[in-house]
């Protein structure tokens, strides 16, 4: 019997995200970035790399979140929060409002 030594690939697929939604990430991602840029960790401004280190998600990963081109999950936002000197919801407040807008908008529509 022959096992098979590849890990599988997790092929669970996710949903597209609406032109609204990846507008949403964007504008957060632009917020982190804002946020990393004006960090000063031992002297040095926080680079997407040393973020990555702290966040456990590594320079690329922040790359993508910062670009939107990443959701990251709530525990990625906890660490980036914590390493930027700011609350989680500091990094949304921005986005919130017009989340809510649209969320309610399509409520009203039914989705």
């Amino acid at each position: 019997m022959e096992k098979n030594t590849k890990k599988e690939k997790n092929t669970k697929k996710r949903r597209s995200l609406s032109s609204e939604e990846q507008m949403f990430l964007v504008e957060m991602g632009q917020g982190i970035k804002v946020r990393r840029e004006n960090t000063i960790i031992r002297g040095k401004r926080l680079s997407q790399n040393d973020l990555g280190f702290y966040a456990k998600g590594g320079g690329p990963y922040i790359s993508k979140v910062e670009n939107g081109d990443l959701e990251p999950g709530i525990l990625k936002i906890f660490r980036i929060a914590a390493t930027l000197g700011c609350e989680p919801n500091d990094l949304i407040e921005d986005v919130w409002p017009k989340f809510l807008k649209n969320f309610k908008e399509e409520q009203r529509k039914g989705f």
